[in-house]
């Protein structure tokens, strides 16, 4: 059994990396370029995907719900509501919508359940009653 070692110009940077350093504006160019030419053709890639995987994501969204309020308890801490077709994920301190906004997709129900499994106690469940009640008094509908 023959073992490589290292050689002695392994510490140097190969050709690619040479080429890659000299050539940065330019390669950024073509990249920039590539992606202008073919913008439609990704979008349309995309769209067919998403349609063909359109039940897949709907159950795993499914999923991130039903985990993120087994974690938060199944019921509203105001008035004890369970039914979870009402049940809504409250940020304690507001700011949800601003929260929303920045996370795009389906990021933002695994961004929470990632938060809440760290020990996060940033999330409660409330009814959809309470929780316009909550927006309302604190004037978070504006």
């Amino acid at each position: 059994m023959t073992i490589l070692f290292e050689d002695e110009y392994s510490h140097l940077p190969t050709a690619q990396q040479r080429y890659r350093a000299r050539h940065r504006e330019e390669l950024k160019q073509k990249t920039k370029e590539y992606y202008r030419r073919t913008r439609e053709e990704r979008l349309a890639y995309y769209r067919k995907w998403r349609e063909a995987n359109r039940e897949l994501h709907r159950e795993y969204h499914h999923k991130l719900m039903r985990e993120i309020k087994e974690l938060l308890g199944n019921k509203c801490v105001k008035c004890g509501f369970s039914d979870t077709r009402a049940l809504q994920i409250d940020h304690l301190n507001g700011g949800g919508s601003k929260f929303r906004k920045n996370v795009r997709g389906r990021r933002y129900y695994k961004n929470i359940l990632d938060a809440i499994l760290a020990g996060s106690k940033e999330y409660q469940l409330l009814c959809a009653n309470c929780n316009v009640i909550k927006r309302y008094e604190r004037g978070e509908n504006a």
